[in-house]
């Protein structure tokens, strides 16, 4: 069809009371429109969590992509995002660039595609640093549907590395497994890990890590 839509969203939430107070959320939402040769993405991760009453984590991002197709397979892309990241000391980071793509696999039960972007990052610290830089970034993106009913497994990932210093680079991933529950719903299973190599701070931890189980609504 001409006009293609689709999109999920993942909610996982955790309330515990008693010997520890702990309470955390963590959404997930992303939208594609495919219109002929032309696709937008459009993406936001909301975390937060708290033990004993103090915030332990409090984070979002926003991120859009767009394709443009001239052949099959190989696509003109842009991208741009902005995030927000109190516990690793980012008051904000926002980034656009340009590039290239190519579509490996895009079937009803594979999906494959990468991509290659110069970017322009600006990063702004709590601590008053400021940091700008050209840099190159990397994205994959992996779904293998098993059945008609909507088994799923995917892998996501996004490698950045800046042009001015060479440990100045990070990678996050995102892989996880979907269950149909009935209908538009399922439950996912997913891995997150995050590695900075050069944080804001040195008391920030490089190795970000966590594992949810929620419940996914798509349409």
């Amino acid at each position: 069809p001409a006009l293609t839509q689709r999109g999920t969203l993942r909610l996982a939430a955790e309330d515990s009371s008693g010997n520890n107070d702990i309470t955390k959320f963590n959404v997930d939402a992303r939208s594609e429109l495919r219109y002929i040769e032309s696709r937008h993405t459009l993406a936001l991760r909301y975390q937060e969590e708290s033990a004993d009453g103090a915030n332990t984590r409090n984070m979002w991002r926003t991120s859009y992509q767009y394709d443009q197709f001239f052949s099959r397979q190989w696509f003109a892309t842009g991208n741009a995002f902005y995030e927000e990241d109190e516990f690793r000391e980012i008051d904000s980071r926002s980034s656009a660039g340009v590039g290239l793509g190519y579509q490996f696999l895009e079937t009803n039960y594979l999906n494959l595609r990468g991509k290659g972007t110069l970017n322009y990052v600006d990063e702004r610290f709590t601590t008053g640093v400021e940091r700008t830089t050209p840099a190159f970034l990397w994205n994959l993106d992996f779904a293998w549907r098993f059945n008609e009913q909507g088994m799923e497994f995917f892998h996501r990932h996004a490698l950045l590395q800046a042009f001015d210093e060479g440990d100045d680079w990070e990678a996050n991933t995102t892989t996880g497994f979907k269950y149909p529950i009935n209908g538009q719903f399922s439950s996912t299973v997913q891995f997150e890990f995050d590695y900075d190599n050069l944080p804001a701070e040195k008391i920030v931890e490089k190795k970000d890590q966590k594992w949810s189980i929620g419940v996914n609504y798509d349409w």
